[in-house]
């Protein structure tokens, strides 16, 4: 768990136990979805969840989710592999026996998983 959530969590606890008021809100499909996919993403409760965006806590931007997490990994590895494939056949067969199109290619599947970063993280391109 971050340590900046961490410490916001025992921050809003009360220490005497359970919190006196209760509040009532009505939300969109739209509204509750969100909600709940940001507190699935930190690992926290809905309740926790609006705990922590009424104390001002203010998630680590950036943060990706498993499924996120498990797309940038496959297309890390996917580039890894054709680099490696590159790199193989340069040394068996000397360099000119990779291509400008090979290495072109490699340079746009770089910069697609770049893109894909960045539009996961929410980052402007």
């Amino acid at each position: 768990m971050d340590p900046g959530l961490a410490k916001a969590k025992k921050a809003w606890r009360p220490s005497a136990g359970i919190a006196p008021h209760r509040v009532g809100l009505r939300l969109s499909d739209e509204e509750q979805a969100c909600l709940e996919a940001r507190a699935r993403a930190f690992g926290i409760s809905v309740p926790d969840a609006l705990r922590l965006l009424i104390s001002g806590y203010e998630p680590p931007v950036g943060r990706l989710d498993r499924d996120a997490a498990r797309e940038i990994w496959k297309q890390t590895r996917g580039i890894a592999v054709n680099v490696n494939q590159l790199a193989r056949r340069a040394n068996i067969d000397g360099t000119s026996a990779v291509t400008r199109e090979e290495i072109a290619g490699l340079r746009a599947e770089v910069s697609r998983l770049v893109s894909t970063i960045r539009e996961l993280a929410g980052l402007e391109s």
